[in-house]
């Protein structure tokens, strides 16, 4: 089936066994929040599930979606789609943008690969023994920090690219990590907080951060959007420690979203109305 099952049924009809299956249909539709004017317009919809929007220079939004009948990453600028090509289905992938969003990385069976937005050309940057997941480019942009349980449990991982180097980065738990100002903010697998490593030291600096962010919580400078549950989304001063709500969260958000480069918007995703179709099945060899 094309779809999720949601329920089945059997039935004789002239003498005929039947089988009535019920499927339902998921989609969801981008909406963009511009902060300053507290007003939403769509931004992209189809009938597709369209999930983790990531906002680059220059207007472009990269997003999953299944709108070719398997998980891809798309492309979208200027009101034209284009699916990027890739040597294997995407899937449901967390991938990042270095800081000029030349480059996207991200990890498939443990490897990590780099995606070139530019040529298209896709790189493998180290192998699946390493179990990475989670990976983020560090401030330059060129070596990465991603998370491995490799050693036991989950724990951040720096590469140096120069050297082809792992180093271990944290003790006691890391997940999802950003480097700033010498400094690495991090979040755990299995506990709520956000934390700073400083000189091999962590510290926990909010403690109403749960783990759900790991996916698209973001540091922009020196601000750290998250989201919290039935709140919305918040911004968090590392400079001045204060935090304020960004965007309250609007009916039907799956709390996937990205804040643009210039922090000026959040494009969100939003579930749209189920829809649902009816098969029949004949269980006779014979119909």
């Amino acid at each position: 089936m094309s779809s999720p099952i949601h329920s089945l049924a059997t039935s004789l009809i002239n003498d005929h066994n039947k089988l009535f299956i019920s499927l339902f249909d998921i989609s969801t539709k981008l909406q963009t929040f511009n902060i300053k004017q507290k007003s939403t317009q769509t931004f992209y919809s189809n009938a597709a599930l369209n999930r983790l929007p990531q906002a680059l220079h220059n207007n472009t939004m990269m997003f999953i979606s299944n709108a070719a009948h398997q998980h891809d990453l798309w492309l979208y600028k200027n009101k034209q789609e284009k699916r990027v090509v890739l040597p294997f289905e995407f899937g449901f992938t967390r991938y990042q943008p270095n800081f000029d969003h030349e480059y996207i990385t991200f990890e498939k069976f443990g490897a990590v690969y780099e995606y070139e937005i530019k040529t298209g050309n896709t790189t493998k940057i180290f192998e699946e023994s390493h179990q990475a997941y989670v990976i983020n480019y560090d401030e330059n942009s060129q070596n990465l920090i991603y998370s491995s349980n490799k050693s036991g449990q989950w724990q951040l991982w720096l590469f140096d690219r120069q050297d082809n180097g792992h180093k271990q980065l944290t003790t006691k738990g890391g997940y999802s990590g950003y480097a700033y100002n010498g400094k690495v903010y991090f979040s755990k697998r299995n506990h709520s907080g956000l934390w700073v490593l400083e000189n091999q030291t962590e510290q926990l600096i909010i403690k109403d951060f749960s783990n759900i962010n790991w996916l698209n919580w973001q540091l922009i400078d020196g601000k750290v959007f998250f989201y919290r549950a039935e709140s919305g989304v918040w911004k968090f001063d590392l400079n001045s420690n204060t935090e304020q709500l960004v965007m309250s969260a609007p009916p039907n958000f799956t709390h996937q979203y990205t804040v643009h480069p210039d922090q000026s918007a959040i494009t969100y995703v939003q579930a749209q109305p189920m829809q649902s179709d009816i098969h029949i099945l004949s269980l006779d060899k014979n119909q």
